[in-house]
């Protein structure tokens, strides 16, 4: 149910139709109608990300991000999302920064209100199962090992390193197994989704036909 519903400035040669809105659960939506769009799309902003880890556990925002593809109540196939929008002409995808949490899809028109549905559950009833929690650290893992040679993260983790140790900035933000295969991990993912994945610091964007 809309509780508050925004004005939006578009240019008059646009002639897609926009609506903005906050729901009664405090999540913002963006919604888009293009009649001319060959294919739909889907994203959801979290205002969380790594700048939120627990010391203990850094990399657990990422790491948490990769997990969230790994199956929910509703769809439990550990690649089930992915292979549905593969089989819709589409791709999936997400990323964890600081502060925030990205998660994004696009698919086949015909196949978006399913698709929709399978990327709802992420966020409602994730599984977070042990069975594909040590492959996803794994590939944390390799994330953070071929990062290694980008000239972008080794700036960036030398900015961390120069930092206050006190600081936000002090921060090994992707993670790897040495911070992830710890005991614990498990309750401390559990504990992280239910803390911060709230609708109040979501946004949700959409577009179809």
């Amino acid at each position: 149910m809309k509780v508050e519903e925004y004005a939006l400035e578009t240019s008059p040669n646009d002639k897609r139709q926009y609506k903005m809105f906050k729901l009664a659960n405090e999540m913002r939506c963006l919604i888009i109608s293009d009649p001319k769009a060959d294919k739909s799309a889907g994203s959801m902003d979290v205002g969380v990300g790594s700048a939120h880890d627990p010391r203990e556990f850094f990399g657990l925002a990422h790491f948490l991000e990769h997990m969230l593809f790994m199956g929910t109540e509703k769809y439990p196939g550990e690649n089930e999302y992915s292979e549905f929008m593969k089989n819709n002409g589409g791709y999936d995808n997400a990323f964890t920064s600081q502060v925030n949490t990205n998660y994004h899809f696009e698919c086949s028109n015909a196949g978006f209100v399913e698709g929709l549905d399978r990327f709802a559950q992420f966020f409602i009833e994730p599984l977070l199962s042990e069975s594909g929690a040590e492959r996803e650290m794994k590939a944390v893992d390799s994330e953070y090992q071929m990062g290694k040679q980008n000239e972008f993260w080794r700036f960036f983790i030398l900015l961390a390193r120069l930092s206050n140790e006190k600081s936000q900035m002090r921060r090994f933000l992707i993670g790897n197994l040495e911070t992830l295969k710890k005991e614990g991990i498990r309750e401390a993912l559990l504990d992280f989704h239910k803390t911060w994945y709230s609708s109040n610091i979501m946004t949700l964007c959409v577009t179809s036909n």
